[in-house]
């Protein structure tokens, strides 16, 4: 029988934001997009995303079995 300290010791959790956005980079991206609530990740951004995805390999320790992340393109693209 496993002690429930064992389990939760080998447990971490990760909470980060998406990658700079768009609308943000470019405040005219907004009134021409087909979907100007749901802006994408800039180039910047996705190169922060990877950054993101090698620190964690790195040295984030334990190997990330579970993602949980908004529905919007740039949560999705960030995870």
């Amino acid at each position: 029988r496993l002690e429930m300290s064992a389990v939760w010791s080998a447990s971490r959790v990760f909470v980060v934001r998406h990658g700079e956005r768009i609308d943000h980079a470019d405040p005219s991206w907004g009134p021409e997009a087909a979907r100007p609530h749901d802006p994408p990740l800039t180039a910047l951004g996705k190169q922060q995303a990877a950054a993101l995805g090698r620190h964690l390999r790195e040295r984030g320790g334990l190997p990330l079995t579970k993602i949980f992340s908004s529905p919007l393109i740039r949560c999705v693209q960030t995870a």
